[in-house]
């Protein structure tokens, strides 16, 4: 049983799991689908500079939201962060490098 999901004009077949509560659920899982996070990538960039906002850095919680801002990143040629929870401590990754705080 799959959901057929449409995305900037992208089809994707998702699996529908039930969840132990019975509830059934469409997966969706864009780390890996290097289509879809170049094109969401490009398409939020656009909209980025077409509404003329201002920003220092993209801004992003670690992993399913990691690729497509280091895409937007990309695009744009500026840093981005990635917030990481770690035990108590608040972690930021600028691009590669691990900064504490």
């Amino acid at each position: 049983m799959f959901y057929r999901l449409n995305v900037l004009g992208l089809k994707r077949d998702l699996p529908i799991l039930k969840s132990p509560s019975g509830i059934y659920i469409a997966g969706f899982n864009p780390v890996g689908d290097m289509e879809l996070i170049c094109k969401a990538g490009e398409e939020l960039a656009r909209k980025i500079v077409d509404n003329d906002i201002e920003f220092d850095v993209i801004l992003t919680t670690e992993l399913k939201g990691l690729p497509i801002a280091q895409e937007v990143a990309r695009k744009l040629k500026c840093d981005y962060v990635c917030l990481r929870k770690e035990k108590i401590v608040i972690c930021l990754i600028q691009n590669t490098q691990v900064v504490r705080v």
